[in-house]
Order: C-alpha cells, then structure tokens, then sequence
C-alpha cells in the first residue's frame, strides 16, 4: 500500500503542494470524486490579453499600441486572431463576473466513507493573471473587482509584472492575500534583454519594479495587512547565474517567496552544465538567505524531466479550479482560454452556478485532458496524478487507502495551514 509521501513533492509547502488539497479540502474532493457538483475552490480570472513588455517566452510577436484616452501604451500580438477580446477592461462586465462568482452557494449535507459532510460550499480564493496580458492594463476595472472580492473575505491574488504598481492602487493591492512579481531577471541589461526586446526606452525596467515592490511593502507595513509579497523568475541560459544577486535584492525588499520556474514550452533549456551550476547557486541561497521569513519555491524540479508529463486519465483539478479569459467566458482552466477555444459559458451574462451545473459543462469535462493544450503548469499536473491515484482506488472500493491519505495530508500539512 502507497503512501502519501511517496507520491507528492515533498519539498513544496502549504499551497504550492498537490497534496494541500487532501488537508484543507477533503469534502471538496469527496464530492467530485462521488460525483456531488460543488462549486471550485478558487476562479482564476485573465482581465486583459493586452500587455506593456514583449517577453521572449510570450506566445505571440507584439506590435506597439500608443496610449488613449483609456488606456497607457502597451502590446499585442501581431496575429490578433490569436488573442480574445477584452470584454473585462470593462468595469462593469469585470463586476459582473465577480458577482456571479459570488452568488454560487450550496448546501450539502451528507455522509460519504464515514465522513460526514455539512457545509456550504462556495469559490474561496480569487486569482488574476494572464497568458497574454498584463492585468493591470485594465486597472481601473481589476482595482475595482479587488476591493470588492477583499471585503467579502476571499483569498485574493495577483499576478504581474509589477511596472504598473504605483501609489494610486497601493491601498488596494496591500489588501490582498499575496501578490507575485515576475522579474525574471537580477540585471537592468538581462531584463531588457528577455522581456522588452532590447528597446532603448526600458533599459531600466528592473529598477522599476524594484521601487514598486519597495513601495507596495510601505503600504503593507502601513495598513498592517498579511500581504504575502512574492516574486518568480523563469530559468533561462542568459539569466540563471543572476539568481542569487536576485534572491539577495528581493530578500532585502521584503519580499516573502522566490519561485524559480523553467521554460515550460521547452524551447530554452538548461544543459546539463547549466543545471548543475544552477542547483549550485540554488543551495548557496537555501544556505545563506533562506529563513523565518524568506523561501525559495522551486516550482519545477530541475531534476526529472517528466515532470509535466501529462500522463493521468482525468482532470478532476478542473472541477475544483476554473478560469475566465479576458472576453468573460468561463474556460476549464487559465491554459484553454484562446479564439475558438472550449468555453463553458458567459461569465458576464450568467450566473457562475448556471453555467457550472450544466449538462453543457458535464460534456466538457468528460472530454478533458483529451482536449487540453500540450503544456500545463506543474501544480495541476501533479495534482492529477495524485487525483488519479484516489480515483483507482474509489474503482476498487479501497477507501481505508483514501483515509489514509487524508490523515497523511494532515499530519503534513496540519501545521501549515493558511
């Protein structure tokens, strides 16, 4: 008999973990896995497919886009066919879907395996980014969706690349559970090198961010929030040796996790020379800077290259997970939103509850991960390997094996809880 150890990255904590799930969520999963259809914990929402850097791992070549009445100079894709509309730069088509999100409450009240179940169900956490797009782009409309999400009490997050932090959103952005930076770089030169495709007019991005990061911590310690200020930065070969100038910069920002990431397409790689000297600087910043209040999150395992394998039968994850794309449409998750891709319905237009309890959603989801995009982030991916296994032994009507799993989770976990 397996157990939990044996199957998960024992190495990520809390919410970074496939298995937090098992711990914080145990009715959650018993409902899907029974086929009880409960809201997901959490809706990742894409405000915007416009961005203002042309990152070498975006999936589109960028042409300049000069400011407007609305909206500061920014890119697109030049394949405009290749990015939805930006029905959520609205403000009101933004709350729209917040509030539809909101509303979606159920009741259940049951026993499954011995465990009894009484408890409403709801979407605890919010989290905006984007594939395409920088969120802020639409920053009248996302401050707006934020301030409301954080006086409801959810768990709500951000993802940016933090240029567009200024003193006129801080307030709001201090209210948030956590925010992460993509910096990607420990130099002015590499930034703009990576991520504003050399032009002479952001030669000194990094510093940007920086003060930004700076600034957004004096509103933090101002208003005395719990704020988790957190930055990531992608492996590539021209950036990787910067990490440990980055780790000592951020630590002394105030900032609370670096997460290292690679190339998930896989067009830029670290050979294995690179590897090596990476893991090295990796330890160096686990041995010198890491403590009480500074982690390093490796979200890919350097080591095992089958990590985004997507070798599970189902995609239970996406039953607990959902994502809005910038037109408003709710997708299976944040990698389907695209042109012509497989939404399940209008956020803007119905409620969260009438699109996910639908027979139209049902034969989405039994179609996935047939239909899913070759790449997906790790945390899905391992969570459905783990899922798969629990799903294998519902089919054998192993459920001492599945509370087993749910007493590991908890002595894992117990103490982490966020």
């Amino acid at each position: 008999m397996q157990n939990l150890q044996s199957l998960i990255r024992n190495d990520l904590p809390g919410n970074f973990n496939e298995a937090y799930n098992l711990y914080k969520r145990k009715e959650l999963i018993l409902c899907n896995l029974n086929g009880i259809v409960v809201p997901p914990y959490e809706v990742l929402i894409h405000p915007s497919s416009y961005c203002n850097l042309t990152c070498q791992w975006c999936i589109g070549e960028h042409i300049h886009v000069e400011s407007s009445e609305e909206m500061e100079p920014h890119y697109i894709p030049k394949k405009n066919k290749d990015i939805l509309p930006n029905v959520l730069h609205s403000e009101k088509a933004l709350m729209s879907v917040i509030e539809n999100i909101l509303s979606y409450k159920k009741n259940i009240t049951t026993v499954i395996d011995g465990i009894k179940i009484n408890r409403t169900f709801s979407v605890e956490n919010f989290s905006f980014s984007g594939i395409t797009g920088e969120p802020l782009i639409a920053k009248k409309a996302l401050v707006s969706a934020i301030r409301k999400i954080t006086s409801e009490g959810k768990r709500t997050g951000l993802f940016t690349n933090g240029l567009k932090i200024g003193a006129d959103i801080c307030d709001a952005l201090s209210k948030l559970s956590y925010i992460n930076i993509s910096v990607d770089s420990g130099s002015n030169q590499t930034y703009n090198t990576l991520k504003c495709s050399g032009r002479e007019s952001q030669l000194n991005e990094l510093d940007k961010v920086y003060s930004n990061i700076y600034l957004l911590k004096q509103f933090k310690d101002l208003n005395m929030t719990e704020l988790e200020i957190n930055c990531s930065c992608i492996l590539y070969p021209e950036n990787f040796r910067e990490i440990y100038t980055l780790a000592k910069k951020l630590k002394s920002l105030g900032v609370s996790n670096l997460r290292l990431k690679k190339d998930i397409y896989g067009e830029k790689v670290l050979s294995e020379t690179e590897k090596l000297e990476c893991l090295t600087l990796i330890g160096n910043i686990r041995n010198d800077l890491e403590d009480s209040s500074f982690k390093l999150i490796t979200v890919h395992d350097l080591n095992n290259s089958e990590e985004q394998a997507q070798d599970f039968d189902t995609c239970l994850i996406s039953r607990m997970m959902a994502a809005v794309g910038s037109d408003g449409m709710l997708y299976p998750c944040n990698y389907h939103p695209k042109p012509n891709g497989y939404h399940i319905g209008n956020l803007v237009e119905k409620t969260l509850e009438e699109i996910w309890e639908s027979t139209h959603r049902a034969d989405i989801d039994c179609q996935l991960p047939g239909i899913c995009p070759s790449v997906c982030d790790p945390f899905k991916t391992r969570s459905n390997r783990l899922f798969d296994k629990l799903h294998h032994n519902y089919q054998q009507s192993d459920s001492t094996q599945i509370k087993n799993f749910f007493i590991e989770a908890e002595k894992i976990f117990g103490g982490q809880l966020k």
